[in-house]
């Protein structure tokens, strides 16, 4: 089987890796650069590749009208297309029209195309269960056609390590207990999750000298986020971080890692803690919940509990070291089993093969 993977957007690899890994052989043309000029280029080398490329299916992962535009034009090849959806572009118009974006409106226009194209694919693959049922309800499509395939996780990069101790030191975050969380700092529901969250996070680094809270991350909402949170985070042992580049050296050193949002599709972030054997601590929200189980692999914590019970379940992933050890195992053995870049693209290669 030949995939022509185009355009592509950030990451080819890791479409590439799942599908190489089942022996499906991938022709990549990505889109290097946000430039029209750029998007023009790609959009250009898709369109001679598909019409001399003897590939099976026609596949892209890009939502922009130049993606879409190229989409529709290589459909009347009649060979199957397939498009994959990286994330919640309909939750992201929201997000951007509550940030005020002066360019909300193209991001309609984007949708619209996104529309067409995703009405014209043969195969549509969003990320995530969650992500398959917010596409259903904004476009009318065959759910028979609709199948969630979610990443797949560098489980040898996210690895557990001997000293975690070592990289504390390394980071400067040597503290006996720490809790972990990590955020783009882009998206104003994300940070709504986080921010439900902070009172108690700062009473757990009040109610433990030997502990600390590491938030990290950065993005355009960093400084707006730090202004209107600048009280609960006057504390030493809340640390802001900014953006990290090996941020699998800070899940290393965790005890345990938070992600508490009210926007995500499929976040990276939970199985990357979990492929290092880290217990993980979610809120009450759809996508974060489709591959947790509570007191197996990671926690709920709703943002109506108590206060006291509240702290309780965060003492106890801290303080716990046979409770955090076992649900961290517990997360990695199913990251390695279910979210390979074999997993992955066995899983490809059958919604694939429906198609030929």
């Amino acid at each position: 089987m030949k995939v022509l993977f185009a355009p592509a957007g950030m990451r080819p690899h890791l479409i590439e890796l799942p599908l190489r890994a089942v022996g499906i052989e991938v022709r990549t043309i990505a889109q290097r650069h946000q430039s029209l000029p750029g998007q023009l280029s790609a959009a250009g080398r898709s369109l001679l590749a598909g019409a001399l490329d003897d590939a099976d299916v026609l596949l892209t992962d890009l939502w922009s009208r130049i993606a879409a535009f190229t989409v529709l034009a290589l459909s009347a090849r009649r060979r199957p297309i397939a498009v994959r959806l990286r994330g919640d572009p309909w939750q992201e118009v929201q997000d951007f029209d509550a940030q005020g974006h002066a360019n909300w409106r193209s991001h309609l226009l984007r949708q619209d195309a996104l529309h067409r194209m995703l009405r014209r694919a043969t195969l549509v693959i969003p990320v995530s269960e969650s992500l398959r049922k917010s596409a259903l309800r904004h476009v009318q499509l065959d759910p028979d056609r609709v199948a969630a395939i979610p990443l797949p996780v560098d489980a040898q990069r996210f690895a557990p390590v001997d000293d975690p101790d070592a990289l504390k030191r390394e980071l400067g975050l040597d503290y006996p207990h720490l809790l972990c969380l990590v955020n783009t700092f882009q998206y104003v529901q994300k940070l709504e999750g986080t921010e439900l969250y902070l009172p108690l996070l700062r009473e757990l680094v009040e109610a433990h000298d030997d502990a600390a809270v590491v938030i990290a991350g950065d993005g355009p909402l960093f400084p707006e986020f730090h202004q209107r949170n600048r009280e609960v985070l006057d504390h030493p042992r809340l640390i802001l971080p900014g953006h990290l580049a090996e941020i699998e050296k800070l899940y290393q050193c965790s005890d345990a890692f938070a992600h508490l949002s009210l926007f995500d599709a499929c976040p990276n972030v939970l199985f990357e803690a979990w492929a290092c054997a880290k217990p993980v601590i979610v809120n009450e929200y759809e996508p974060l919940l489709e591959n947790l189980e509570p007191g197996v692999n990671g926690h709920v914590l709703p943002a109506h509990t108590e206060r006291a019970k509240g702290l309780a379940l965060l003492e106890r992933v801290l303080y716990d070291r046979a409770h955090g050890r076992r649900l961290g195992e517990e997360g990695r053995r199913m990251v390695t089993e279910k979210f390979s870049a074999l997993a992955i693209g066995r899983r490809f290669r059958a919604e694939f093969e429906k198609l030929l």
